[in-house]
């Protein structure tokens, strides 16, 4: 007799338990995507794009230079999604995020997931070839040819003159100490380095790409398996009574619902692994 209400209630509940799900991850989802920033203040000024270092204080940033590599900060911004300080008179620099970012060819042409460092040429990034100070990672590709790219003559500490070709691309800022792994260490493709890096905004590890790959592939298959019992279930049934077809249905919803927050639960545990695994 309570057979009815009790399918509807079990319904009810997991959609609601869905949606709660949903709307859990979606400011985490947002505030992980968007390029954070903060203002310090500037002696001179500093266009967007520009990469800085800390300077006389902690309240006052300069163009990043091979001689400031040490106290690199981020990358000057006049549009992120998120700042933390919004005074007139200070500059606004991402820590975290995408940014277009001021590069040069001077250390080679650069192919998106490059590391970027800084360089003799102040505020401009280039190509990291080993190990060392980085600000982020490359997500486009950059060369004299790249749209917007300009040619000017630089000379070195040693006076000679060489032209290089300096630029705008997005970079995901994540200044850090880089170690280049070495060809054995590589855990994935650089194709998908890069999407998990672009997705989240910094880099991301092999070893947590790894693990939320994994964990996205358990929930498509929990999900896979439950919606193909729900169908198989509802086929055998229909055929043993061809008038259960509205029942079936509903326990065809219900199976679906369960499987897609299953899916979800799966995701999230993967994107909490790519925050906590280094």
């Amino acid at each position: 007799m309570n057979a009815q209400p009790n399918r509807a209630i079990n319904a009810t509940y997991c959609m609601r338990l869905l949606i709660i799900i949903f709307l859990g991850l979606l400011p985490v989802l947002a505030f992980s995507a968007s390029s954070i920033s903060n203002g310090f203040f500037s002696k001179t000024a500093l266009s967007p794009g520009t990469i800085v270092s800390q300077g006389s204080s902690t309240e006052v940033v300069i163009p990043a230079h091979a001689s400031s590599i040490t106290t690199l900060l981020g990358v000057v911004t006049t549009n992120s999604e998120i700042a933390f300080t919004s005074d007139a008179d200070k500059v606004q620099v991402v820590s975290g995020g995408i940014a277009e970012t001021f590069v040069s060819d001077a250390k080679g042409d650069i192919k998106a997931g490059d590391k970027i460092t800084v360089g003799e040429l102040s505020g401009v990034g280039v190509r990291l070839s080993g190990s060392g100070k980085t600000v982020g990672t490359a997500q486009a590709n950059f060369n004299r040819k790249s749209a917007g790219a300009k040619t000017q003559n630089v000379a070195d500490v040693n006076g000679k003159t060489h032209r290089i070709a300096i630029g705008q691309i997005p970079v995901a800022v994540d200044v850090a100490d880089y170690v280049a792994p070495s060809k054995k260490d590589t855990l994935v493709p650089a194709i998908v380095q890069l999407f998990f890096n672009h997705l989240m905004g910094r880099d991301v590890s092999g070893r947590a790409i790894l693990v939320a790959t994994v964990l996205l592939l358990a929930g498509v298959i929990v999900a896979g398996i439950i919606l193909y019992g729900a169908v198989r279930g509802g086929m055998v049934s229909l055929g043993r009574n061809p008038l259960s077809q509205r029942g079936i249905l509903r326990a065809f919803g219900q199976a679906a619902l369960v499987g897609l927050g299953a899916l979800m639960v799966c995701a999230g545990l993967a994107y909490v692994a790519v925050l906590v695994i280094n």
